[in-house]
């Protein structure tokens, strides 16, 4: 996701979840994000995660002091970080070129500071000149109180993951061939676009929708209401004092992606302009891996639950 810009220019709008994430669907100016390095050129690591309502959570460690600061995974965010990392972090400098702009989901317009960190290390792989948005805590109330950032899509995009919900592991390599489970693997039809993976998705009667896969989003399916309306046959219920529809809805039901059917929740919201597919739906699996470099998703045969 090209979101960064430099400051002054007009930006095309992107589109945060506040509810459980932030993400984005369109660039606002080529070229003028910074240019990420990993090291080595070659890797594997494998670091432990913790999991919890509302996300998968990994441990950094930033700047040459190699400070340690918990961070949300999340392939469908910019990376962020509040002022309780930025205020007392010497790894991070204010940029006087970048800023950003976004919209949220709901249509409010929030706009902030973008900092540069000049390292980040994920086990034995570090990242080197990385964007960080300067996102209020309060915004963000929702999350675990100790974790006060994002790792997201600029610096996922580099390599090949292996998530595994069934022994709360993570594995970052740059060679496929590394991961000898891929053996015990089914292939989900994606395509990536940009920093972003898109699987196409058969509701009833026929109904094919492309949504983008979010590890941020703690639900299996979510959609805008009216799609939901119309690929669900869940009744619209009213509140005891009035006409008013309940806000958050959701139904159970079979979608198809390649030639397989799967049961899930699609729920909806009346603010909600997204069509993602979330964490719950790939738990059921006891791995999943997401391979940026040669474009290819793969969900493990065993189920975990």
């Amino acid at each position: 996701m090209k979101i960064l810009f430099a400051n002054g220019l007009p930006c095309l709008k992107s589109y945060v979840l506040f509810l459980i994430c932030f993400c984005g669907t369109n660039g606002c100016s080529k070229n003028l994000a910074p240019n990420i390095i990993v090291h080595p050129k070659d890797f594997k690591t494998q670091i432990p995660i913790r999991l919890n309502e509302q996300g998968i959570i990994i441990t950094t460690y930033w700047g040459r002091d190699s400070i340690e600061h918990l961070l949300y995974w999340d392939n469908h965010s910019p990376s962020w970080a509040d002022f309780n990392i930025i205020k007392d972090s010497t790894s991070l400098k204010k940029s006087q070129i970048y800023n950003y702009r976004t919209t949220t989901a709901d249509g409010t317009f929030i706009q902030g500071d973008v900092y540069l960190c000049n390292k980040v290390s994920l086990g034995n792989v570090s990242f080197f000149s990385i964007p960080f948005y300067n996102i209020i805590h309060d915004i963000n109330k929702r999350r675990d109180d100790k974790i006060y950032g994002v790792f997201g899509e600029e610096l996922i995009d580099k390599g090949i993951w292996k998530i595994d919900f069934k022994n709360e592991t993570i594995t970052f390599t740059s060679n496929i061939d590394s991961l000898k489970e891929v053996s015990e693997t089914n292939v989900l039809p994606s395509k990536f676009k940009d920093n972003t993976i898109e699987l196409e998705v058969s509701f009833r009667n026929n109904i094919k929708e492309t949504l983008e896969v979010d590890l941020g989003y703690n639900g299996h399916i979510l959609i805008p209401m009216k799609l939901y309306k119309i690929v669900t046959d869940t009744l619209l219920f009213s509140t005891p004092g009035g006409s008013e529809n309940i806000l958050n809805q959701s139904a159970f039901d079979s979608v198809k992606i390649g030639k397989r059917f799967f049961q899930v929740a699609i729920a909806s919201n009346q603010s909600d302009k997204e069509m993602v597919i979330g964490a719950r739906f790939f738990k059921q699996f006891e791995f999943v891996i997401f391979d940026y470099i040669n474009q290819a998703v793969y969900v493990s045969r065993k189920a975990f639950y």
